[in-house]
C-alpha cells in the first residue's frame, strides 16, 4: 500500500477531547451513583467537573468561578448561576466574592448532571434576566449588529447527560424552539447548550439584507425590509457516525466568542475552525424565528437597510452571522 493510501490518523484535538469525554462520562456515573442520597454534593461535583474542564481548555488569564450571582449597575442581582467566566482584568479581591460585577463577567452557565425539560425552561428565563442586567451596561454611543443582537454576558447550559433515552437531541431542540418564541429580543436567547454525551447547540443570529439587495431568485423567504433569523444550530455532520464531539464544539464556540473581545485569541479561534477535525464547521438549524429590523438601534437599522451586512470580512461586527 502506498503512503498516500494509508488511513489518516485522527487529529490530535479529537484524541485529546475524546479522552476528556471519557473522563467526564466516568465522573457522571460515579456522581450519579451517590446523587439520591446527597444531591447537593452531587451537584457541586458536577459543577466542579465543568469548571475544571473550562479552566484546562480556555486561556489561563480567565478566572472561572463556581456559584454566585451577577450584580447590575442599579444593584439588581441575577438568579444564582453555577459557573462564571470573568474578564482577565477582573480584580482578584472582588473575584473572591460570590457577587460578580456585571461589567466583569464574560459568560455564565447553568450546570446539570442530567438535563430535563424544566432545566431548559428555567435557564431560558434566567438568560432573559441576565440580559436585562447586562444590557444596562451596553452604553456605546453607536451600536453594531453584534452589540444589538447579543447580550454582553453569554449564558448557557452545560450538562453531563439527559433524562431522555430516545431521540434526546430532537427533544432538546423542541424545548429550545419553544423558548425561542418566548424571547422578546434576540439578545435574550441562550448562548449555547452542551450535553456531553448528546450534542452541542449554539444560539445564532443571522442578519439578512433587505430583499432589494439580494439576487432576484433568492429562495429564502425574507420580508421586504430585511430581517434577523434567530435559531439554535446543532453541531453535526450527517456523513459521520456519531457526529462531532460536543466538547470540541463547546470549546471552539467559547474561544470564538472570547476572541471578539480578546483579539490575541483570534489565531487560535481561526485554527479551531479550520482544523481537520471530524464534524468541525458544520451545523444544522432545527427551526428559525424571524425578527424585523426593529430589534436594531436606530443607527444600525438605517445603515443595514442601505448597505446590508458586510461580506467576507473576518471579525466584522457588521457581518451576517454574528
Amino acid at each position: 500500500m502506498l503512503d498516500s493510501e494509508k488511513i489518516k490518523p485522527p487529529h490530535e484535538l479529537e484524541t485529546f477531547l475524546g479522552q476528556v469525554s471519557v473522563e467526564l462520562g466516568a465522573e457522571y456515573e460515579r456522581i450519579r451513583a451517590r446523587a439520591v442520597e446527597d444531591p447537593g454534593t452531587a451537584g457541586d461535583e458536577g459543577e466542579e467537573n465543568w469548571r475544571r474542564l473550562l479552566a484546562d481548555w480556555l486561556p489561563g488569564t480567565l478566572n472561572i468561578r463556581t456559584k454566585g450571582r451577577i450584580l447590575g449597575i442599579d444593584g439588581t442581582l441575577s438568579p444564582q448561576v453555577d459557573l462564571v467566566i470573568l474578564q482577565p482584568s477582573y480584580p482578584p479581591k472582588l473575584a473572591e466574592k460570590k457577587v460578580y460585577l456585571a461589567g466583569g463577567v464574560i459568560a455564565a452557565f447553568e450546570c446539570k448532571l442530567t438535563l430535563k425539560r424544566e432545566h431548559i425552561v428555567e435557564a431560558a428565563a434566567t438568560a432573559r434576566k441576565i440580559e436585562a442586567i447586562a444590557n444596562a451596561i451596553n452604553t456605546h454611543p453607536i451600536g453594531t449588529p453584534r452589540r444589538d443582537l447579543r447580550s454582553p454576558i453569554a449564558y448557557g447550559i452545560l450538562a453531563h447527560s439527559t433524562v431522555w433515552r430516545t431521540e434526546p437531541a430532537a427533544r432538546i431542540e423542541a424545548v429550545l424552539n419553544e423558548e425561542l418564541y418566548r424571547d422578546g429580543h434576540p439578545r435574550q436567547m441562550l448562548d449555547c447548550v452542551c450535553v456531553a454525551d448528546t450534542g452541542f447547540w449554539s444560539g445564532d443570529r443571522l442578519v439578512m439584507p433587505p430583499r432589494e439587495l439580494l439576487p432576484p431568485n433568492t429562495p429564502v423567504p425574507i420580508p421586504p425590509g430585511g430581517c434577523v433569523y434567530g435559531q439554535y444550530d446543532r453541531a453535526a455532520n450527517p456523513s459521520e457516525i456519531g457526529g462531532p464531539n460536543p466538547l470540541h464544539s463547546l470549546i471552539g464556540h467559547l474561544i470564538q466568542n472570547l476572541a471578539w473581545d480578546l483579539p490575541d485569541l483570534r489565531p487560535l479561534a481561526q485554527y479551531w475552525n479550520l482544523a481537520q477535525v471530524a464534524g468541525a464547521g458544520m451545523s444544522m438549524p432545527s427551526e428559525s424565528r424571524i425578527w424585523t429590523y426593529e430589534v436594531f438601534s436606530e443607527y444600525v437599522r438605517d445603515r443595514i437597510r442601505v448597505t446590508g451586512p458586510t461580506q467576507g470580512e473576518a471579525w466584522s461586527p457588521w457581518g451576517a452571522m454574528i
